[in-house]
C-alpha cells in the first residue's frame, strides 16, 4: 500500500511537470504536442490490447474516439 501511494505521488508530479511545460510552448508547437498525445493514447491502447491481452471496454474505445475527434479539430483549425 505504501509503495502505491509513492508511485501515485510521483506520477502526479510528472504529469504536472509535463502539463506545465506544454503550456509554456508556442502556438504551433502546441499542435504538434496535441497530435503526439493522440498518437500516444492509440499506442497505449494497441499495446494493452495486443501485448497485454486487455479486453478494451466502452471507456477505452470512447477515449480513443474523443482523442481522434479532438486531434483532427486541432490539426484542421486555422493557424493564423
Amino acid at each position: 500500500m505504501e509503495r502505491s501511494v509513492y508511485w501515485l505521488l510521483l506520477s502526479t508530479l510528472a504529469l504536472l511537470l509535463v502539463a506545465q511545460e506544454k503550456t509554456d510552448i508556442t502556438h504551433i508547437a502546441s499542435h504538434a504536442y496535441a497530435v503526439y498525445d493522440g498518437i500516444d493514447i492509440y499506442c497505449l491502447l494497441l499495446w494493452s490490447w495486443l501485448v497485454e491481452k486487455l479486453i478494451l471496454d466502452k471507456w477505452n474505445i470512447g477515449t480513443a474516439v474523443i482523442y481522434l475527434i479532438s486531434t483532427t479539430i486541432i490539426l484542421l483549425v486555422s493557424r493564423g
